[in-house]
């Protein structure tokens, strides 16, 4: 069995691990934070406000009874314990560490028995303290001496001091003084007469105090300085007569200064608080279900940001999630995932609605918000594409439609398939701007999107989607040959052009089997002319067999009326395109021919083509 000693040092090296284990310590500061920003965020009867602070309580009092005294040092961005980081800071200013090393303190201890007043009151002089402000009275070390916390301990330098340190202040080197929350006996020293304290009466104890003091009537009570019998020879009212009232009024400038200060304040909008709070819980999460928690309040957050036109917020804050996002090491780690849904919830209409205020009035943004726009769009999921395309009409200023179709289309080359329902939308204008912006898209995704749309209803977005297309160079013949049966006839000679630009084996085989088939849907005269003019132009002798037996063969078709002489006609141009010997022999039996209308196709097509 094991010894009684033996026992209580298993347990006390027990307590004294926990206490050092790094994972505890940051909780506690995890604790601590969340306390402080919702102590500024939320009023004090609020339930989150209580419960943060509760559980920094809690956590605090886990620590402290394994120990005693839990010591934080204090760096610019960071709070150590026995030399390990408990606490790295994310935000330049405002947060713990920077405001308590920014006044000078070095080291905060907290000491066994502390009380909920002590915290709160702590929390509260953090709260005041957390910026720097203009004509300050006083600061975090002032405030906590003057708050006098029996079990908060603390040591600040201030190298500013030059004068004499203020009492309860201990002198080190020159120019540098130490004040800490605990007073220390001085050593003895000789004091003159004149500055010798006044001798207090020691205290009696509660029970003779209360015998000798039972017929004592109790003090008046002061309510001010006059009300002092020892100061009322000095103190002087400030309605006295004698004293100029000019003293106490305050000047144009000194009123407008109040009423703006008053204006801020019940203005101040506590959003950035907020998204600080919640960017720092969600560092500290370790399950998945937590994560995802603290997600969904920065999501509406994130609305709200967008409504109040606060896009510097907006792209802060997506700064700091997609480097947390590419922060983790582990590439099966639980969180990117998590936070590319995120990304991909707020890219959804519901949330990007919430633009729909800035996008209806003209020039109500300035240059600088709009470059802000710019940068908090980019970082959008491609997702972003559609509810950004359906606010394109109603954008009245052209600098923000301007700056939708660009990151419609920064966003498309990432998904070119995002553009798919807009392509579908019945407002033509709005498909034709989409046609445009699939235009300019290098990814190869975006090639059979624009063949889709060469049997839109519309003929301008048939003609843009066509010169979308061509603009791409090679292999886009083969989408763009069902064109030549369009309904425009502009669209048709569009084609054809392309069609017969150069000598091209595709151009003529496409031609041949469209040819050869002879099942037009526009079998119009010009039109079967025009196609086997095209083949002319960028045919070769493979097309030779084929146009000698349009034009030689079945001459007797013209006795029973079965004749096309168009296509004679048509096949007499090729040959006379094509420019070679055996084009050339064929085209002089057609001129001997006996059959009339093989003579007059070849006749029609050298008048055509001279």
């Amino acid at each position: 069995m094991m010894e009684k000693v033996e026992v209580e040092n298993s347990v006390s090296r027990k307590a004294s691990s926990t206490a050092k284990n790094p994972s505890v310590c940051k909780e506690v500061m995890v604790a601590f934070s969340r306390a402080f920003k919702n102590h500024a965020i939320y009023p004090p009867d609020h339930v989150i406000r209580r419960n943060a602070v509760t559980e920094f309580e809690k956590r605090l009092s886990e620590v402290i009874s394994k120990k005693d005294r839990f010591q934080v040092d204090v760096e610019n961005d960071r709070l150590l314990h026995e030399g390990q980081v408990i606490y790295q800071s994310i935000l330049q200013k405002g947060d713990i560490p920077n405001i308590l090393f920014r006044d000078g303190i070095q080291w905060i201890a907290f000491e066994s028995g502390i009380e909920g007043y002590e915290i709160l009151r702590f929390l509260e002089i953090l709260h005041r303290n957390r910026f720097v402000k203009e004509e300050a009275e006083g600061d975090i070390v002032t405030a906590l001496w003057d708050a006098g916390l029996p079990h908060l301990h603390y040591e600040a330098v201030d190298v500013l001091w030059e004068a004499e340190p203020p009492a309860g202040v201990e002198k080190g080197r020159p120019g540098e003084y130490r004040a800490s929350g605990v007073l220390k006996e001085p050593d003895a020293v000789p004091i003159p007469a004149s500055e010798m304290p006044v001798q207090l009466e020691p205290l009696q104890d509660e029970e003779n105090f209360a015998k000798t003091n039972q017929k004592a009537a109790p003090p008046e009570p002061i309510h001010s300085l006059a009300d002092c019998p020892d100061t009322q020879e000095e103190v002087m009212s400030i309605a006295a007569p004698e004293i100029d009232r000019d003293l106490w009024r305050l000047t144009e400038a000194e009123r407008n200064q109040l009423h703006e200060m008053v204006v801020q304040e019940e203005n101040w909008n506590s959003i950035d608080d907020v998204l600080d709070v919640l960017v720092v819980i969600l560092q500290e999460q370790q399950t998945k279900e937590d994560f995802s928690t603290i997600l969904e309040f920065l999501v509406e957050e994130f609305r709200m940001t967008l409504e109040q036109l606060e896009f510097q917020l907006a792209a802060d804050l997506l700064d700091k999630l997609h480097r947390m996002k590419n922060g983790y090491p582990e590439p099966d780690h639980w969180a990117p995932p998590l936070l590319d849904q995120f990304f991909h919830t707020i890219s959804g209409t519901k949330v990007l609605n919430a633009f729909d205020e800035c996008r209806s009035e003209p020039a109500s943004l300035s240059d600088d918000q709009l470059k802000t726009v710019r940068r908090l769009l980019l970082q959008l999921h491609p997702r972003a594409v559609y509810p950004l395309g359906l606010m394109l009409p109603g954008t009245s200023d052209p600098r923000l439609r301007k700056l939708f179709v660009e990151i419609i289309g920064s966003l498309a080359d990432i998904d070119p398939v995002r553009l798919e329902k807009l392509l579908e939308h019945p407002d033509d204008q709005l498909v034709r701007q989409m046609v445009f912006i699939l235009g300019h898209l290098k990814h190869p995704d975006a090639v059979p999107l624009l063949a889709r749309m060469l049997s839109h209803p519309s003929d301008s977005i048939r003609k843009q989607a066509m010169k979308a297309i061509i603009s791409r160079g090679s292999g886009t013949l083969s989408k763009l040959f069902p064109l030549i049966e369009d309904p425009s006839p502009e669209i048709r000679r569009k084609i054809l052009g392309l069609l017969a630009r150069r000598r091209s084996s595709q151009a003529e085989s496409l031609l041949l089997e469209y040819l050869s088939e002879g099942r037009f849907q526009i079998d119009e005269p010009l039109h079967v002319i025009a196609c086997y003019h095209a083949l002319g132009r960028c045919g070769s002798f493979q097309s030779i067999p084929f146009l000698r037996a349009v034009l030689l063969e079945k001459g007797w078709r013209s006795i029973i009326g079965l004749e096309k002489p168009y296509e004679r006609q048509g096949a007499a141009m090729a040959l006379l395109e094509l420019k070679m010997e055996m084009a050339e022999e064929i085209l002089q039996k057609a001129a001997r021919s006996r059959f009339t209308s093989i003579r007059k196709a070849y006749e029609r097509a050298f008048e055509a083509v001279r």
